[in-house]
C-alpha cells in the first residue's frame, strides 16, 4: 500500500511536473513570438522611413525637372525658332541661354559634392540633340534610345533591364498647345541613393536594404556583395512601397545567432530532460530574461527616436533646396539646413542667430514681416518671390514656398528656397533684348505693324506709322488704309500667312499702291506668335516709289530699244534675230498641238536692177510696197521678217500638208508680180521661194533657215517666180554620205583597214598559184566590216582613187615579203577604172613594183566588167600599158554586165572571172550551168585564161574541171583570211581526191 501511495505520489508528481514543464515551455514559446513581433514591428516602421526618404528623393528631382520644362528661357527659345531665326541671328543666343539654365540645375543639385545628374539634355521631337549640360565633352547628336511624345508630364524611366544607373527622368516641353521637345536628365540612382540606403539606423534590417523595380527586379542595394543571405540568419522579409514612384523598397529582418532557439523543437526536448531543480533555475534565468527585453526595448526606442531625429536632419542636409524653420513673431530662424548655410555663407550657429528681416531685401521691417504674416495665417500656405545680397555682397533671388504649423509646442514656419536668380538674370536679359529689338524697329526707315489675323485689330506700330497716319493701336487695321472701308481689304493676306495645320506658313511679299498719295509699298508679310500664343500678322512695308518710277521709265527705255533691236526701221517688218526667236516658240507650239509650219526664204528677181537703175530711195520705195503686199496676203498669226537687201524670211502656221502650203505660196506670188507703180512709173517684180516644212526637216532655226536658202537658190536655177520644196529626205542622204567617207578616210588614216587574201588554185593540177587581196575595215565599234558595207559610199568620189592605192601599196608589199620568204603566189588586187585613168598610173605603179621589187608577173589587177565599159577606150589604153610592162589583168565579176564580144575583143584582158551568182547554182539551174559554159567557150575562142569564183564544194570542183575550167576560188577551197594564216592555209591544204582523179581521167582522154 505505501508502495502504491509511492507510485502514485511520484505518478502525480511527474504530472506536476510535466504539466509544469509544458506551462513553462508556451510560456516561453509566447513570450518569444512576442520578441519577434516587435521587432518586425520596428524594422517596419523604420523601413517605411527610408522609403518615405527614397520618395521624397525621386519627388524631388522630378519637380525640378518638371519646373525646368516650364522655364521662361525655353519658351523664348522656342518662340524664337517658330519666329523663323536662324543660329547667326538670334537661335544661337537663345540656345546659350537654355543651356546655361541646365547647367545651373546641374550645378545646383548635387549630392556629397557630386552632380546628382550625369547629363541634362535638350532634346527635339525628332530625337536629335538641341543642347546639353554635361562633364563630358564629346555629345552624341541623337539620342540613343526613343521618347513618347504622347505621355505628358514628368516621367522616371529606369535604365535597361533595371540599370538604375542608366535612369532617366524626362518631361515634356510644350509650346502653343503642342510637345515641343523634352528635357532629359540622365541620373546615377545607385550613386544617388546608395547613400540613402546606407544610413545608419538600419540596425533592424541588418544593413540590407534593396531597392526593387516594378517588375521585381532588384535595381539598387545597400551593399553589392549582399546578393545572398544564409537562410539561417534571416527570419522575415518586409517589402513596403516607395512613395510617388513605381519602386518597392525590401529589407529583411536579421535575428541574432540565439533569438531563434528557445522557439526550436530541440529547445523543447532539451528541456523536458531538465529536472526539476534545473527548471526552477531556468524559470529564474527566463524572468531575468524577461526584465532584460524588457530594458532593451526601451533602450532600442529611445535609440531609435534619436536614430530618426538624426537621419532625418541628415535628409534636410542632402536636400538641395534651401530648407528653414522659422519663429512667426519675431521672424527668426529657428532651424536650418546645410545647404542653406551654404549659399547664404554662414554656419549653423551664425545663421540661427539671424532673422529674416535680416537677410531680406523685401520684408525689411518688422512692419512689413507682419503683412507678410497676416497673409500667411490667412492662407495657410504661400509662394513669393524674395531678393536681397550675400554675405560676398552679390545680388540674390530665390522663391519662396511658405505655410504655416501650428504645433502642440509652438507654431512656426516651415519653408523652401530656391534659387532663382539666374532665371531672373536671364528674365532681365530677355527684356532688354526686347528693348533693343523694339528700338530697332522704331529706327528703321519702313513702317511696322502687327495686327490681329481674326478681329484684325491693330496691336503694335512703329513710329513710322504713327508720323503717317497716328497712333492706331486698337483700331481694325482696314480703317488706317482707306476712310469708310467696312470690312477685310480684299488683298488681305491673312489666308496666305497659315499653313493647312494652323502653323506659321513662309513669308509673303507682295507691293501694294496707295492710289490716294500714288505712292507704292513693299509688303514683307508673316504670321508670328503673340505673347498669348495666338498667331499675329507682322507686316514690314518699305516705301519704294521712287523705285517703281525709275523701273517705269527703265521699261519705256527697254520698249524703244527693242523696237530697234526686233524690227527693220525701214520697213517695221521683224529682223532677223525677233524671227529667230518666234521661230523657236513656234516649234514648241507644233510639237505640243501636232501642227505643221512653213519656214519660207525669198528673194525678189530683178530688185537689183532697179536699185541700180533708179537709185536706193526707190528701191527703198518698192521694199516697203513688198511688205505691203506680204503682209497683207498672209494672215495674223504668220510672221514676215526682213532679213536683209531684197530677201524676205515668212513663217506660216497651221499648214496641213505641202498642197496646203502651195496654196498659200500661189498667193504670194500672185500677189507680188503685180506690177508697182513707183513715182509714175511701172515695175515688174517677182519673187523666188524656197520652202521647208517642220516637222519633216528636223533642226534648229538655223539649220532649217539654210535649208530654205538652199531650197530658194534652186528655185533661181529652174526659171525664178516660182517656190520650191526642200527635200530633207535627200539632204539626210547627201549628210549621211559625207559623213560616211570622212568616217572612211579616217579608218585610212588611222591604219583600221587590212587586207584578207582568198586562195586560188589550180584544180587540174594541183597547185596554190594565187591570192586575191580584199579589203576589210575593222571597225572600233562595228567590228571587222566587209567592203560591200562601206565601198559603195565612195564610188565616184575622189577618196576612192587614195584607197586604190593604199590597197596597192599593202598588196604589193606583201606579194614582195611572201617572195622573200620563198612563197610565190599571184596576188590579184581590184582596181577601179576611175583610178587606172589618173595621169602616170602605170609609171606610179612601175615605180611602186621597183622599189618593193616585185616582179611583175607576181602582180594582178582586176577590174570589175561593168566598171570598164563606162570608158572603153581609156581604160583600154592602161591596160595595154601595163601589158606592155608585164602586168596583166583580170576582168572581175565577169557574165554580171553586158558581156559583149566586142567588149572582150578591144579589152586586152588576160583573165576572165566567171561570177560566182552563176558558179554556185550550175548543179542546179540549168540556165547558170549553160552561162558558165558559155563564158568558157568565149574565154576560149578569144585566148582568155579563165577563173571560177563561188566554189563552195568539192562536186562544183568536179563539174568545171568537165567544163574545161581548170582554175577556182570560193568558200568551198578557203574563206578570206588574215595575212598571218595564208603560209600556214598553203602547207596544210590538200586537194580533194576526186579533183585528182577528173584530172587524171580529162588528162588520159
Amino acid at each position: 500500500m505505501d508502495q502504491l501511495n509511492r507510485t502514485r505520489a511520484i505518478l502525480f508528481a511527474g504530472i506536476l511536473l510535466g504539466a509544469y514543464i509544458a506551462l513553462l515551455m508556451g510560456l516561453v514559446y509566447v513570450g518569444q513570438q512576442h520578441l519577434r513581433q516587435s521587432l518586425y514591428d520596428q524594422a517596419h516602421l523604420a523601413l517605411e522611413k527610408q522609403a518615405a526618404a527614397v520618395g521624397y528623393f525621386i519627388t524631388e528631382q522630378q519637380g525640378e525637372i518638371g519646373e525646368l520644362a516650364q522655364n521662361v528661357v525655353l519658351d523664348s527659345f522656342f518662340a524664337n525658332r517658330a519666329l523663323g531665326m536662324s543660329m547667326e541671328y538670334g537661335l544661337r543666343a537663345s540656345l546659350l541661354s537654355v543651356q546655361e539654365e541646365l547647367e545651373r540645375l546641374r550645378r545646383r543639385k548635387q549630392l556629397q559634392g557630386v552632380s546628382v545628374y550625369s547629363r541634362i539634355i535638350l532634346v527635339d521631337t525628332d530625337g536629335a540633340v538641341l543642347t546639353s549640360a554635361s562633364d563630358e565633352s564629346d555629345q552624341p547628336k541623337r539620342l540613343a534610345y526613343p521618347l513618347d511624345a504622347n505621355r505628358k508630364g514628368v516621367l522616371l524611366h529606369l535604365g535597361t533591364a533595371g540599370q538604375s544607373f542608366k535612369s532617366r527622368i524626362y518631361a515634356t516641353v510644350e509650346y502653343g498647345n503642342r510637345v515641343s521637345g523634352f528635357i532629359v536628365a540622365e541620373i546615377n540612382l545607385v550613386r544617388a541613393l546608395s547613400s540613402l540606403l546606407k544610413q545608419p539606423g538600419n540596425g533592424e534590417l541588418g544593413n540590407r536594404l534593396m531597392l526593387m523595380g516594378p517588375d521585381g527586379a532588384i535595381a539598387l542595394s545597400a551593399h553589392a556583395t549582399d546578393t545572398q543571405v544564409e537562410q539561417r540568419d534571416i527570419d522575415d522579409m518586409i517589402i513596403v512601397p516607395v512613395p510617388g514612384t513605381e519602386f518597392m523598397l525590401q529589407g529583411n529582418v536579421v535575428l541574432g545567432a540565439g533569438q531563434g532557439l528557445f522557439t526550436s523543437p530541440w529547445f523543447l526536448f532539451a528541456l523536458s530532460l531538465i529536472t526539476l531543480p534545473v527548471l526552477g533555475g531556468v524559470y529564474y534565468l527566463l524572468r531575468l530574461n524577461n526584465k532584460h527585453l524588457l530594458l532593451q526595448n526601451r533602450y532600442f526606442s529611445s535609440r531609435q527616436r534619436q536614430k530618426k531625429l538624426r537621419h532625418f536632419r541628415e535628409q534636410l542636409d542632402l536636400s538641395t533646396d534651401l530648407i528653414v524653420m522659422i519663429q512667426p513673431e519675431t521672424s527668426r530662424y529657428l532651424d536650418v539646413n546645410q545647404t542653406m548655410c551654404d549659399y547664404f555663407g554662414f554656419t549653423r550657429k551664425e545663421l540661427l542667430k539671424k532673422r529674416v528681416i535680416d537677410l531680406s531685401g523685401t520684408y525689411q521691417t518688422v512692419e512689413q514681416w507682419r503683412i507678410f504674416l497676416r497673409k500667411l495665417r490667412e492662407k495657410g500656405r504661400i509662394t513669393i518671390e524674395d531678393h536681397g545680397i550675400h554675405r560676398d555682397g552679390t545680388p540674390y533671388y530665390v522663391e519662396i514656398n511658405a505655410h504655416y504649423a501650428c504645433n502642440e509646442d509652438q507654431d512656426s514656419i516651415v519653408a523652401i528656397y530656391r534659387d532663382i536668380s539666374e532665371r531672373k538674370q536671364s528674365e532681365l536679359a530677355l527684356h532688354e533684348a526686347n528693348q533693343r529689338f523694339t528700338a530697332v524697329l522704331d529706327g528703321i526707315d519702313a513702317a511696322v505693324y502687327v495686327a490681329d489675323m481674326e478681329t484684325h485689330e491693330v496691336l503694335y506700330v512703329n513710329p513710322k506709322i504713327r508720323n503717317r497716319v497716328g497712333d492706331v493701336v486698337g483700331r481694325k487695321c482696314w480703317q488706317t488704309i482707306r476712310q469708310g472701308q467696312t470690312g477685310p481689304c480684299k488683298f488681305c493676306t491673312n489666308a496666305k500667312l497659315l499653313d493647312e495645320q494652323g502653323g506659321a506658313a513662309r513669308t509673303y511679299t507682295w507691293d501694294y499702291h496707295d492710289t490716294a498719295s500714288n505712292q507704292w509699298f513693299h509688303c514683307t508679310d508673316r504670321a508670328i506668335p503673340w505673347d498669348d500664343g495666338r498667331y499675329v500678322r507682322l507686316e514690314v512695308a518699305t516705301d519704294i516709289t521712287d523705285r517703281m518710277r525709275d523701273e517705269k521709265a527703265l521699261k519705256n527705255a527697254h520698249q524703244q530699244l527693242e523696237l530697234l533691236a526686233y524690227y527693220d526701221p525701214l520697213t517695221k517688218l521683224a529682223n532677223r534675230r525677233l524671227f529667230i526667236d518666234h521661230l523657236s516658240r513656234a516649234f514648241a507650239r507644233a510639237d505640243r498641238y501636232k501642227t505643221k509650219l512653213a519656214i519660207c526664204y525669198l528673194d525678189l528677181d530683178g530688185f537689183k536692177e532697179v536699185n541700180d537703175s533708179l537709185g536706193h530711195e526707190l528701191g527703198d520705195k518698192l521694199l516697203k510696197q513688198v511688205s505691203e503686199r506680204l503682209l497683207n496676203t498672209l494672215r495674223g498669226e504668220d510672221l514676215v521678217a526682213r532679213w536683209g537687201g531684197d530677201e524676205f524670211a515668212l513663217l506660216i502656221n497651221g499648214q496641213e500638208d505641202e498642197q496646203t502650203c502651195a496654196g498659200t505660196l500661189d498667193r504670194l506670188s500672185n500677189a507680188l508680180a503685180v506690177p508697182y507703180e513707183l513715182e509714175g512709173c511701172v515695175f515688174h517684180v517677182t519673187a523666188s521661194i524656197g520652202v521647208t516644212v517642220y516637222p519633216q526637216d528636223k533642226g534648229d532655226p538655223d539649220t532649217l533657215l539654210r535649208h530654205a536658202d538652199q531650197a530658194m537658190y534652186l528655185a533661181k536655177q529652174r526659171g525664178r517666180n516660182q517656190y520650191y520644196f526642200f527635200d530633207p529626205v535627200q539632204d539626210r542622204r547627201v549628210h549621211a554620205r559625207r559623213e560616211h567617207i570622212s568616217r572612211i578616210a579616217e579608218a585610212i588614216e588611222n591604219d583600221e583597214l587590212q587586207l584578207f587574201y582568198q586562195p586560188k588554185v589550180d584544180m587540174a593540177q594541183g597547185r596554190i598559184f594565187g591570192a586575191e587581196a580584199l579589203v576589210r575595215w575593222q571597225h572600233p565599234e562595228q567590228g571587222l566590216l566587209p567592203p560591200a558595207m562601206f565601198l559603195p559610199m565612195i564610188e565616184g568620189h575622189k577618196l576612192q582613187y587614195a584607197l586604190d592605192w593604199w590597197v596597192l601599196k599593202t598588196a604589193i608589199h606583201q606579194s614582195a615579203r611572201w617572195h622573200a620568204a620563198g612563197l610565190d603566189l599571184v596576188v590579184g588586187i581590184n582596181v577601179s577604172p576611175s583610178t587606172i585613168q589618173y595621169p602616170d598610173f602605170t609609171s606610179q605603179l612601175m615605180q611602186l613594183m621597183e622599189e618593193e621589187d616585185v616582179s611583175t608577173d607576181l602582180i594582178e589587177l582586176e577590174i570589175i566588167e561593168s566598171d570598164a565599159i563606162d570608158d572603153l577606150d581609156a581604160v583600154s589604153s592602161v591596160i595595154r600599158q601595163c601589158a606592155d610592162m608585164g602586168v596583166c589583168f583580170a576582168l572581175d565579176d565577169y557574165g554580171t554586165g553586158y558581156s559583149s564580144l566586142t567588149y572582150i575583143r578591144r579589152l586586152p584582158v588576160q583573165t576572165l572571172k566567171i561570177d560566182q551568182t552563176f558558179v554556185k547554182d550550175i548543179l542546179q539551174d540549168q540556165d547558170d550551168l549553160n552561162i558558165v559554159e558559155g563564158v568558157i567557150g568565149l574565154a576560149r575562142a578569144f585566148g582568155r585564161e579563165m577563173i571560177a569564183e563561188g566554189v563552195e564544194n568539192t562536186e562544183i570542183g568536179v563539174r568545171l574541171l568537165e567544163l574545161g575550167c581548170n582554175c577556182a576560188q570560193g568558200y568551198g577551197i578557203a574563206k578570206p583570211m588574215p595575212v598571218t594564216e595564208i603560209p600556214a592555209w598553203v602547207r596544210q591544204y590538200r586537194f580533194p581526191a576526186e579533183w585528182i582523179e577528173v584530172a587524171k581521167k580529162l588528162s588520159a582522154a
